[in-house]
């Protein structure tokens, strides 16, 4: 009770408006919502963090901020057509299908290098069958180490791992995110706009936020809030998690044995980070589903690839899939871990131009030649044949 009237004095005082942000009630239980003070000596002080940025509240005044730019050095690559929610891979909708994708996907970066993947806690415990309540800081699946959000800042044990792979992001709720905002600025004379909707999800409104590619341009839909404090704040737990994340792999600075470092952003948020390598998931799940069903001999040519791989049904779809496939040659020796990938060129009776083919090298010349012919219904000859 003490601290109730005095957090409503104090509101009082800094504020004119009929509605308290500091006090709500439900009619069964009265919350206090205030921050909690900083207990630093009467001296300059200097905070050095990566997402510090809702400092005024707390230190009554404005504070100096200064940005210093650099450059991660690591391969980014982030999935652009789906959100990786809680929902998606955890509901019945999916029927566990998008769960077993992002599995695969985790072990087969995790057989070219050590590996770390970020998620929530729900999400982790789906991946690797744990039970929340004996979850600790982190766990292996198919050799990757797996840790959640809100339990990385500071750590500095992963800086030597080659890979990272964040899945989904951490998003508040509606409600438990204006319940934060009351609590930081219970006392601002601005009034907050909280939402109506009590649903405990529902954002107030979404918004178009562009990536930053190297070089081109995109975009994607993110749930925002109306009122900039508790938008501010979601991007706190929501965008600085995942890069937080992304930066336990401590980016600045490369390799002490000189590997590739690699980001896998599988999630459509857009995050603070220059992105190398934008992805469709659903297009790249199914090249790989076709690479799969051709047992190492993949034609890029529409035709050759509808006999290898029949149930694309017809020429325009096995097209498409054909240029799916062409755009994502740099995936494919990072995700294809049972096809040892190799390429050539060769054309069939009739053809004015040579095709490609990918093709496991374990497989002889011979061998490969014999596929194709039957592929193509006649006999083929590569482009390195000799006259």
């Amino acid at each position: 009770m003490p601290l109730l009237i005095k957090t409503l004095a104090h509101e009082l005082i800094a504020a004119d408006r009929d509605a308290s942000h500091a006090v709500t009630c439900n009619g069964q239980t009265v919350r206090v919502h205030r921050r909690k003070e900083l207990l630093l000596p009467p001296a300059p002080v200097l905070m050095i963090d990566a997402d510090a940025t809702l400092l005024e509240p707390f230190f009554g005044h404005k504070v100096d901020i200064e940005e210093i730019a650099v450059e991660r050095l690591a391969e980014v690559h982030q999935f652009s057509d789906r959100t990786f929610s809680k929902s998606s891979l955890l509901g019945q909708e999916s029927g566990g299908e998008l769960l077993g994708q992002v599995r695969s996907f985790i072990a087969s970066i995790a057989a070219k290098g050590q590996t770390l993947v970020v998620a929530s806690k729900a999400i982790r415990a789906a991946i690797t069958s744990e039970k929340l309540s004996e979850m600790g800081d982190e766990s292996v699946y198919a050799g990757a180490t797996l840790a959640h959000f809100n339990n990385l800042r500071g750590v500095n044990k992963y800086s030597q791992y080659q890979n990272v792979i964040v899945v989904g992001r951490e998003q508040p709720s509606t409600t438990g995110l204006e319940a934060v905002a009351r609590g930081i600025w219970y006392d601002s004379p601005e009034p907050l706009k909280l939402l109506d909707d009590v649903s405990g999800s529902k954002p107030s409104q979404w918004q178009q936020r562009g990536y930053r590619l190297r070089d081109s341009l995109a975009s994607s839909r993110a749930a925002v809030h109306s009122d900039w404090r508790a938008q501010a704040l979601q991007e706190q737990i929501r965008e600085a998690e995942s890069t937080q994340a992304i930066d336990r792999l401590r980016l600045l600075r490369g390799h002490s044995e000189g590997l590739q470092r690699r980001v896998f952003i599988l999630s459509s948020l857009p995050l603070d980070i220059t992105v190398d390598h934008l992805w469709n998931w659903d297009a790249v799940q199914e090249s790989l589903r076709v690479i799969g069903a051709c047992n190492g001999v993949v034609p890029l040519n529409p035709d050759h690839l509808l006999a290898a791989c029949p149930d694309l049904s017809s020429k325009p779809t096995a097209k498409r899939r054909v240029a799916d496939m062409k755009g994502i040659t740099s995936l494919i020796d990072i995700l294809i871990s049972n096809l040892i990938p190799s390429s050539a060129h060769y054309r069939a009776g009739g053809q004015s131009k040579y095709s490609q083919v990918w093709y496991d090298n374990r497989l002889s010349r011979q061998q490969l030649r014999e596929r194709l012919s039957q592929l193509a219904g006649g006999a083929v000859t590569f482009k390195d044949d000799k006259e």
